[in-house]
C-alpha cells in the first residue's frame, strides 16, 4: 500500500473500484494487509445506516480479530463475509441459505 495508510488505501480503492451499483451506493469492501496487520470494512453511503462503523468493529472485534490472532485469517475473513451478508440480507428481508 506504499506509504498510505490502510484506511486511506482502503476508502481510494473503494471510491476507485467503485463498489456498489451506481446510484444506490450499497457497496461493502472488507481490506485485509498482512504487513501493517490491519483489516478495514468501508462501507458505500447507502448501507452506512445497517453497517455502521460500530457494528463493523464489533464484526472486527468478535469474529474476525480473535482468529487471525491465532493466524488463522481464511476463517477470520469467512466471518467478517458471513456476518456482512447476513446484516445485509435481513434487513432486504432475504433468507441466506447454504453452508
Amino acid at each position: 500500500i506504499g506509504d498510505k495508510t490502510p484506511d486511506t488505501y482502503a476508502t481510494e480503492l473503494f471510491n476507485t473500484w467503485g463498489i456498489g451499483n451506481k446510484g444506490e451506493n450499497k457497496g461493502v469492501l472488507i481490506f485485509l494487509t498482512l504487513k501493517e496487520r490491519r483489516i478495514v470494512i468501508r462501507t458505500g453511503y447507502g448501507i452506512e445506516r445497517i453497517l455502521t462503523d460500530r457494528l463493523c468493529g464489533q464484526i472486527l472485534d468478535q469474529r474476525v480479530i480473535p482468529y487471525f490472532a491465532k493466524g488463522d485469517y481464511g476463517t477470520g475473513l469467512g466471518n467478517a463475509v458471513v456476518a456482512v451478508a447476513q446484516i445485509i440480507a435481513k434487513d432486504a428481508g432475504v433468507t441466506l441459505t447454504g453452508p
